[in-house]
């Protein structure tokens, strides 16, 4: 079970690397990008400590679904462990105030 997960992140690791920065827009005009590997990538590059990376696969992925907690709380965490707290925080504020979360 934890080989198959493991695979799996690596070949969306795989994927996602080999995407070019311009491919992003067209993939998402296109719909050849999901939601899900959009949330996978940035999930991806948070676990390698990309947080650039990761910040960028979750406005590609909140473009795609901006009502996704996950979502926000990767941005979030993300903006926080590049020294950028007090925006951290405005990025959660700004979600609860569209949203009623109970985990954040």
């Amino acid at each position: 079970n934890n080989k198959t997960l493991t695979e799996e992140k690596e070949k969306n690791r795989i994927k996602t690397t080999n995407r070019k920065k311009e491919d992003y827009k067209l993939l998402i005009k296109t719909k050849n990008l999901t939601f899900d590997e959009a949330l996978n990538s940035a999930n991806l590059y948070y676990q390698n400590g990309n947080y650039k990376e990761t910040i960028k696969w979750c406005k590609i992925a909140s473009s795609l679904n901006n009502e996704n907690e996950e979502v926000w709380k990767l941005y979030s965490l993300s903006l926080e462990r590049l020294g950028n707290r007090e925006k951290a925080i405005k990025v959660l504020k700004t979600y609860l105030k569209y949203k009623n979360s109970t985990e954040l």
